[in-house]
């Protein structure tokens, strides 16, 4: 069995931060864990 570190960057979604390029910004605004309304993403449900 492996360890599997992990980083949560932040807890909620966050729409109104604009990106530093055009890419990137798409992405910076969805690194949450929960979308803004509170709701738990996928990922989290599963991984718990």
């Amino acid at each position: 069995m492996k360890t599997v570190l992990c980083f949560y960057f932040e807890a909620f979604d966050e729409p109104w931060k604009r990106g530093a390029g055009k890419t990137h910004g798409i992405w910076e605004k969805h690194f949450g864990l929960f979308t803004v309304d509170g709701k738990a993403k996928v990922f989290l449900v599963e991984f718990s």
